[in-house]
């Protein structure tokens, strides 16, 4: 699944953004999750690390697309921005802020089809790999690491919170933690395993993650976790 997210302040561009997607999407077989937003601001507050691409207008209310941008970049230089603007020369300046292209409005189908064939391997080659989770009731789920938030035990069982839900599975906080080895995440306190990209700040005793989510620091294990939260930010800069 590729996760895309759309921040533009015009109803008319958002509709056209989601036919050529879900267009894109059956010519290419690539499947295409969609979220739109109205600002800048709206979409840093909910802000998902398992979006792989992100466009966004210059002229928004609230908090332009280049001003949008530039917080993001600071926050993830993984996921690949494309301005979708009418003003080609301060889209320029997106490269600035490690803009992987930009699009010129009015965009024709033509155009965005050609510009995806192109991007694609590039935003496939940046997903992270998937787990395959047995749910506790019966049934098996595909996650993308980049999804899962954070991982809570409870007796004999785990709870992955994702950005798609929460799914229960038998098994142990060693098991979850040997399975992403590797993958930026890091202890919180001895019951709770957090995906360090999801994370805004650190203050005292709390871990906040996006969305609003305050998770539990404990005093035991907060060295050992900002080293693996800083040493995560700095491998990916």
């Amino acid at each position: 699944m590729l996760k895309i997210a759309f921040v533009e302040d015009q109803e008319e561009e958002t509709a056209k953004m989601q036919e050529y997607c879900t267009r894109f999407s059956e010519e290419s077989g690539q499947p295409i999750a969609l979220d739109v937003f109205s600002n800048g601001l709206q979409f840093l507050s909910a802000y998902d690390p398992a979006y792989r691409l992100v466009f966004f207008d210059i002229e928004m209310p609230i908090l332009n697309g280049m001003e949008a941008a530039k917080a993001l970049y600071e926050m993830d230089k993984s996921v690949a921005i494309v301005f979708y603007t009418n003003m080609a020369k301060y889209a320029i300046k997106g490269y600035e802020v490690g803009a992987l292209d930009f699009l010129v409005k009015p965009v024709a189908y033509s155009t965005f089809r050609a510009k995806m064939k192109k991007w694609l391997p590039v935003l496939l080659s940046r997903a992270q790999k998937d787990i395959v989770l047995n749910v506790v009731g019966g049934g098996v789920v595909k996650v993308a690491v980049g999804e899962i938030r954070y991982i809570e035990s409870a007796k004999h069982y785990l709870i992955y919170h994702t950005s798609q839900g929460d799914y229960e599975t038998r098994g142990t906080m060693g098991e979850a933690e040997e399975q992403l080895r590797g993958d930026g995440f890091s202890r919180s306190i001895s019951g709770c395993l957090v995906n360090l990209a999801a994370v805004t700040k650190v203050e005292k005793d709390t871990v906040y993650l996006r969305g609003g989510v305050a998770l539990p620091l404990a005093r035991l294990r907060k060295k050992e976790f900002m080293e693996d939260f800083m040493n995560y930010f700095r491998t990916r800069g």
